[in-house]
C-alpha cells in the first residue's frame, strides 16, 4: 500500500459531501488512506475506531454514494478522481475478483456493473 494519497476538492466541495455529518467525513477522509492503490479499503475498523464512528457513518457514506459496498468489503467510489495513479506503478488489488466488478465513468466514479454509468 502506498504511503501517499491524494484527495481532489472536487469531491469535497461538492454539496453532498458537505452536507455529510463531520464523522462521516472523517470516515471517509481516514478510508482514503486506508486504500490499497484502486480504491479497496484495506482496513474499515481502524478506520472507523480512529474516527470514533460506527455503522451509521457507514451507511451515510454508502446512502450518498461516496462509498461501495461490495462482498464485505469497501470501495471507495471516486478512487478514480482522486487517485490517478500510473498504470506501471499500480499495485494491483488482492481482491481482484471486486475490482473485476466495477466500470470506471465518465465522471471519474466507479460504479458497480450491476448500475450502469
Amino acid at each position: 500500500m502506498a504511503k501517499r494519497r491524494c484527495i481532489s476538492i472536487d469531491v469535497y466541495e461538492n454539496e453532498g459531501f458537505i452536507k455529510l455529518s463531520n464523522t462521516a467525513k472523517c470516515l471517509y477522509t481516514y478510508m482514503i488512506l486506508r486504500s490499497d492503490d484502486e480504491g479497496v479499503v484495506i482496513n474499515p475498523s481502524l478506520a472507523a475506531w480512529v474516527c470514533k464512528a460506527g455503522e451509521s457513518e457507514y451507511a451515510e457514506l454508502m446512502d450518498n454514494g461516496f462509498v461501495l459496498k461490495i462482498k464485505g468489503l469497501y470501495v471507495i467510489r471516486h478512487w478514480p478522481a482522486h487517485n490517478r495513479i500510473a498504470p506501471s506503478k499500480v499495485v494491483k488489488s488482492v481482491h481482484k475478483d471486486v475490482i473485476e466488478k466495477l466500470t470506471v465513468c465518465n465522471n471519474y466514479t466507479y460504479e458497480y456493473q450491476q448500475n450502469i454509468c
